[in-house]
């Protein structure tokens, strides 16, 4: 029981903290500002045999910047840059008998990078 008390104390001054800092003159950092990490593979069965299929990694990032121009409100940019690998190795077997096997080795890349404006405006 103590403990939730002085969470809810910490988290009370916290609140308070932030929400000083909508003044004009200061800066702001937020939106999505954080780093991900994706990773993710497949795997197909037919006529009782299993092949690995495409493995996609993915990683992306999203910071934000603002200014206060006046109080409560914030223009600012924001930057997204992702990027997307998707690898397929290995042998697919034929759909009908007599064909060849097709073996697989394959790699893309796709790469995102955008500048957005942000406007924000805090209500008291």
């Amino acid at each position: 029981m103590k403990m939730k008390k002085i969470t809810l104390l910490i988290a009370l001054l916290s609140f308070g903290a932030v929400t000083a800092q909508t003044e004009k003159g200061t800066f702001i950092i937020s939106g999505q500002t954080g780093i991900g990490f994706n990773s993710t593979s497949v795997k197909h069965e037919y006529a009782g045999k299993t092949t690995d299929g495409p493995k996609t990694d993915a990683f992306n990032i999203s910071p934000s910047v603002g200014y206060f121009i006046i109080d409560n409100l914030s223009i600012g940019l924001e930057l997204d840059y992702g990027t997307a690998t998707t690898k397929q190795e290995g042998v697919i077997s034929p759909p009908t008998v007599g064909m060849v096997y097709q073996e697989i080795n394959s790699k893309s890349t796709e790469t995102t990078f955008a500048i957005m404006p942000t406007t924000t405006y805090f209500f008291s």
